[in-house]
């Protein structure tokens, strides 16, 4: 039996990819569309950080703090919170 596992990047861009967001640890910033997400760390997905890459051509890196990578948390999603 053969199971669809999904991998870290593709779990980050289902939270965040084509929705507007802004970083949990700069509250007043504002959101921005979030064109694509950028997994950097191994293929296992155990410990990394993720960049967003935003529709303005900016960047933000959402850094792991006390724990081994980005939370969804650590990203606060227009109309989810």
């Amino acid at each position: 039996m053969m199971t669809n596992q999904e991998t870290v990047q593709e779990r980050y861009r289902r939270w965040w990819e084509g929705k507007y967001c802004k970083l949990r640890q700069n509250p007043d910033g504002k959101f921005k569309y979030v064109q694509t997400i950028e997994w950097i760390g191994p293929p296992s997905g155990f410990y990394g950080s993720v960049h967003l890459h935003y529709l303005d051509g900016t960047m933000d890196m959402v850094i792991a703090f006390g724990v081994f990578r980005p939370r969804k948390s650590d990203v606060i999603v227009e109309g989810e919170e």
